[in-house]
């Protein structure tokens, strides 16, 4: 049989709870305002594109008018001129208006370009939006907590870091998996409307294989995003592991100063 472990004397250390309760108070205030903006920003953006869309077709409404206008304006002119040269030269003017191609602008269609027009997409970050709120509202309750040395503040703060962990891989493998896929896709699509809408205009040139740039930005945004969750992780690593340790868990456990009785107390291998 193993011999058994002596027990050995902890000193609480509250400074450890206190101080990740701060920063769990700084922090967990922090992050669920910025997911707070996230969330609206996710509201406004069907909004968003609806008022861009707004604005081109206004915009191409006005360039029709004025090509209408520069037509009519130079039949005109036209039919009221003297001479056999202008006329020829006023009718070649109207001819190349009348040719010109109204091309729509690029990225016409707005909400073909809007990620949360896909259910998938939105789903996705209304469930992360969700716990990205619920899980900074426990981290500032968590901290608070901490900071009057309570055993279950710390339990919870553990809990909450180890969540936060969780999310981040859970996160990262979704966007890897779902959110990149999707959006590869619509910008391969985008790009190839906005290649038509080129080589359609007047001595319009051919664009450079923007598939190629797309799958470019689209590895750099996965290197980006595992780099963030790798940083994101550190200091739920940190929290998980320094209010596991036996001086944290004894200053949350308000045990009383080192008895005056010859007693032993025990602590796990």
């Amino acid at each position: 049989m193993s011999k058994a472990l002596e027990g050995q004397w902890v000193v609480p250390n509250p400074q450890i709870p206190r101080s990740f309760g701060l920063m769990n108070i700084v922090f967990g205030s922090l992050l669920l305002l910025v997911a707070l903006g996230y969330g609206a920003w996710f509201l406004y953006t069907p909004t968003l594109m609806r008022q861009v869309q707004t604005q081109v077709k206004a915009e191409q409404d006005r360039a029709k008018a004025e090509r209408d206008t520069k037509i009519a304006d130079l039949k005109k002119q036209e039919a009221e001129a003297k001479t056999e040269e202008e006329k020829k030269i006023l009718a070649q003017e109207r001819k190349d208006a009348e040719n010109e191609k109204t091309v729509s602008a690029p990225f016409m269609d707005f909400s073909s370009m809007n990620p949360m027009a896909d259910k998938r997409i939105a789903v996705y970050y209304a469930i992360e939006v969700s716990a990205a709120v619920i899980l900074n509202v426990l981290m500032i309750v968590s901290g608070a907590a901490l900071m009057g040395l309570t055993e279950w503040g710390r339990r919870l703060a553990i809990r909450v870091a180890q969540l936060k962990i969780a999310r981040w891989i859970a996160m990262t493998i979704t966007q890897m998996v779902l959110v990149l896929p999707i959006m590869m896709e619509t910008s391969q699509k985008a790009m190839a409307s906005l290649e038509a809408q080129v080589k359609a205009r007047p001595g319009g040139a051919t664009m450079p294989a923007m598939n190629q740039f797309v799958q470019i930005g689209m590895i750099f945004s996965a290197i980006g995003m595992i780099f963030v969750a790798a940083i994101a992780c550190i200091y739920p690593a940190l929290a998980w592991w320094y209010l596991n340790r036996p001086p944290a868990r004894a200053a949350c456990m308000k045990l009383p100063e080192k008895p005056e009785t010859d007693l032993t107390w025990e602590t796990t291998a």
